[in-house]
């Protein structure tokens, strides 16, 4: 066996292990932070995928609405268990949950059809806490009662609903700024894509928007 070989060799090895490290440590980090609670959450979780199916799949309007106010309801519970911030629900589809690069929150965000022409977006905020209690934001979406959404700030009062499906963190002068690109599935005819600045003042009031993109 050539030096260049066994070189090779050894760093695939060095990389499997490295990977191996990492997804150990993972699954520790994971059990440290919900021990004793990742089986009440499972059981949650169940529930809101099935209502998850329901909210995005059925036929009925008035039964996608049922399913939405359910899952609202069984959501808050779960993200009410201490630590719950850690745990991604991994088997809830149809749903964004989305994690800001230095985990300080997350986003979770999904859609309902009320039929092909009118479509509302629901949402909310999660933030990591010390202590692994919850502080959630909920977002309310006022689209239809804006006429020019692309020329205004806003906070979680007015929001103007989107799907979220990527976050970028930037820096200017101390203060984090968080870029998120959504999706608002409008209507059966027409949909957007949006891009817009979220920032947290000193008491974690959000605010979206404001002069950055030129």
């Amino acid at each position: 066996m050539t030096k260049t070989i066994l070189v090779k060799k050894l760093l695939i090895q060095t990389a499997f292990l490295l990977l191996w490290l990492l997804s150990f440590s993972q699954v520790a980090l994971s059990q440290k932070n919900y021990p004793g609670r990742s089986e009440k959450l499972r059981a949650k979780e169940d529930t809101l995928s099935e209502y998850s199916e329901y909210l995005n799949t059925d036929s009925l309007p008035e039964d996608r609405m049922i399913a939405d106010s359910a899952f609202t309801k069984v959501l808050v519970r779960a993200l009410q268990v201490k630590n719950s911030f850690y745990y991604p629900f991994d088997s809830v589809l149809g749903v964004s949950k989305l994690y800001a690069p230095d985990t300080s929150f997350r986003i979770i965000t999904w859609n309902i059809n009320f039929d092909d022409y009118y479509s509302r977006q629901k949402g909310a905020i999660q933030f990591r806490t010390t202590d692994g209690s919850l502080k959630l934001l909920p977002l309310r979406d006022v689209s239809e009662f804006t006429d020019k959404p692309q020329d205004s700030v806003r906070s979680r009062q007015n929001w103007i609903g989107s799907i979220y499906y990527n976050i970028i963190k930037t820096q200017h002068k101390g203060k984090n700024y968080y870029t998120l690109f959504g999706f608002d599935n409008t209507s059966a005819q027409s949909s957007m894509k949006w891009i817009e600045v979220l920032s947290f003042n000193e008491k974690m009031n959000r605010s979206l928007g404001g002069p950055f993109l030129f």
